[in-house]
C-alpha cells in the first residue's frame, strides 16, 4: 500500500539531484551561457555538471546501501534501483575528467596546469576514486559468477572509500563547490555519510557478535546431574547447542554457526526453526532478511521462504531452502546437522 511516508524519500531524492543542476545554471546566469560554444568549449563548460552530479549520486548510493535493510520493507524495487544508479555513478564519473580531457586538451590535461601546483594532489585523489569506483562496480555487476559471489560484497564496501576520496577532492578543487552554497550541502552529505557509515559498521559487528560456535563438552568429574544427563543424551542423537532460548527474539533472526554450517534461527513463540543461512539462489545471508511472522526475505535478491518448511514463496530461488531439525530443551536451543 502506498503510504505518505513512503512518498517522502522519493521526492527528497528528486530535490538533492534537481538542487546541484539548479545551482550550477543559476550561478553562470542559464543555459545562455552555452550559446555559440564549439565542442571544446562546450566540454569544458559542461565538465563540473557532470562532477556535481557523479558525486550526488555517489552519496545516494551510500546512503540506500547502509539503510537497504529498512529500505527493502518499505520499497520493493530498492534494490534493483540501487544497482542502476551505480551504473549512472560510473558513467557521470567517467563522463566527468572525459570532459575536461576534450575541454583542456591533452597536453594541458597531461601537465594537469589547469589547476594550481599545490592541489595536483586532489586530482590524483579523483583518479584514484574512479579506478576504485569501476572495481565496485564492475564486482557487482560480475555478482552471480560463481567466483565472484562470494566476495563480491567485501570489494563493494570501497564504496566508503570512493566516497571519501571525491569529498576531498570535489571540496578542494571543485570550481561550484567553493564559494557557494553547494559547500553546505557537501557539509550535509559529509556528515550524513560518517553517520550511515558508523551505522552500517555497527550493524555489522552486531551481526557478527550473534554468531555462536556451539560449546565443546567438557569432562567432568562428580557425577552428572540430569540436565547433564541430558545434554550428553542430546550430543549422542546429534543435537548441539547453539544458543539459549532468551537469546532468540520474534521477528528477528539469529545466526549461528554448527560445525562449520551457518544457520538462520527463527522463533515463533516458544518453537524454533532453522534453516541454511546460505540462500540458494546467490548465497544471500539469511540471518540478514527481513522477517514477517512465518516467512523470510532474502536480503540479496528478496526470494521468500517459509521458515518452519523451507518452501520458496517467492523467487528468484527455485528450490527450497534446507531445513534443520530443532528442539528446545528447557532454556537451550539445540539444532541437529
Amino acid at each position: 500500500m502506498i503510504t505518505l511516508g513512503s512518498w517522502l524519500l522519493p521526492l527528497a531524492a528528486i530535490f538533492l539531484l534537481w538542487l546541484p543542476g539548479q545551482m550550477f545554471f543559476s550561478l553562470r546566469g542559464g543555459a545562455s551561457f552555452l550559446s555559440g560554444a564549439d565542442a571544446k568549449t562546450w566540454s569544458k563548460l559542461m565538465f563540473p555538471l557532470f562532477g556535481l552530479y557523479a558525486f550526488t549520486l555517489l552519496w545516494m548510493q551510500l546512503m540506500i546501501g547502509s539503510l537497504m535493510p529498512h529500505l527493502r520493507r518499505i520499497y520493493t524495487g530498492i534494490e534493483r534501483y540501487h544497482r542502476w544508479q551505480g551504473i549512472f555513478v560510473l558513467l557521470f564519473a567517467t563522463t566527468h575528467p572525459a570532459l575536461l580531457f576534450v575541454g583542456v586538451g591533452i597536453q594541458s590535461y597531461l601537465r594537469r596546469d589547469f589547476v594550481a601546483p599545490e592541489n595536483v594532489k586532489y586530482i590524483w585523489l579523483g583518479y584514484t576514486a574512479l579506478a576504485l569506483l569501476y572495481m565496485t562496480v564492475g564486482a557487482a555487476l560480475l555478482r552471480k559468477l560463481v567466483s565472484v559471489k562470494r566476495w563480491w560484497r567485501r570489494v563493494h564496501v570501497l564504496n566508503y572509500l570512493v566516497f571519501a576520496l571525491v569529498w576531498l577532492h570535489s571540496w578542494n578543487i571543485g570550481s561550484d563547490v567553493q564559494g557557494t552554497n553547494l559547500r553546505w550541502l557537501w557539509l550535509v552529505f559529509g556528515v550524513s555519510a560518517i553517520v550511515a557509515t558508523f551505522l552500517r559498521l555497527t550493524g555489522a559487528r552486531q551481526r557478527a557478535e550473534r554468531v555462536v560456535e556451539p560449546s565443546i563438552p567438557q569432562p567432568v568429574t562428580e557425577p552428572p546431574v540430569p540436565i547433564h544427563q541430558t545434554s550428553a543424551a542430546s550430543s549422542e542423537a546429534g543435537f548441539v547447542r547453539v544458543a539459549a532460548l532468551d537469546q532468540l527474539a520474534d521477528g528477528k533472526p539469529f545466526c549461528a554457526t554448527v560445525n562449520g554450517k551457518q544457520l538462520a534461527l527463527f522463533r515463533l513463540g516458544n518453537e524454533v526453526f532453522a534453516l541454511d543461512n546460505r540462500c540458494n539462489h546467490a548465497a544471500g545471508p539469511l540471518c540478514e532478511g527481513f522477517v514477517e511472522g512465518s516467512v523470510v526475505e532474502c536480503p540479496l535478491h528478496g526470494s521468500r521462504f517459509n521458515v518452519q518448511t523451507g518452501a520458496v514463496l517467492r523467487g528468484p530461488a527455485l528450490d527450497p531452502q534446507p531445513v534443520y531439525q530443532v528442539r528446545v530443551q528447557g532454556q537451550s536451543v539445540e539444532v541437529k546437522t
